[in-house]
């Protein structure tokens, strides 16, 4: 009996469409769950810590991603993260601990590029 564990997605982003489309699209091969804001993943996170990647937005109410990645990697050093936003923030989202910085509007070949890279 081949039982693979499926690695764990946290896709944190407020528009609803873009959040529901990358989950429809990668819950076939990851297990996927949502927040709506920088602070909505945070509480996510402490409550349930074993996640591997978290997709995160940049512009969002309450928390941004630039707000909310610096917390993430000081508390959850373990998990990696992906910064995604049609901000030019690429330099200082890797200063902070992103692995990559995705442009949106996000093509999603380039999502399951960078998915397969660091989730092998």
């Amino acid at each position: 009996m081949n039982m693979t564990i499926r690695k764990k997605i946290l896709v944190c982003d407020d528009e609803s469409r873009q959040r529901e489309t990358l989950r429809s699209i990668l819950e076939h091969d990851y297990d996927i769950s949502t927040a709506l804001n920088g602070q909505d993943a945070l509480d996510y996170l402490t409550l349930e810590p074993t996640f591997d990647l978290v997709l995160l937005d940049n512009n969002m109410p309450e928390m941004t991603g630039l707000e909310a990645l610096p917390i993430i990697k000081k508390k959850f050093p373990h998990i990696k993260v992906v910064m995604i936003s049609g901000d030019n923030i690429r330099n200082i989202s890797t200063e902070l601990g992103a692995l990559e910085f995705l442009s949106k509007p996000v093509d999603l070949k380039e999502i399951m590029e960078v998915l397969k890279k660091h989730l092998l």
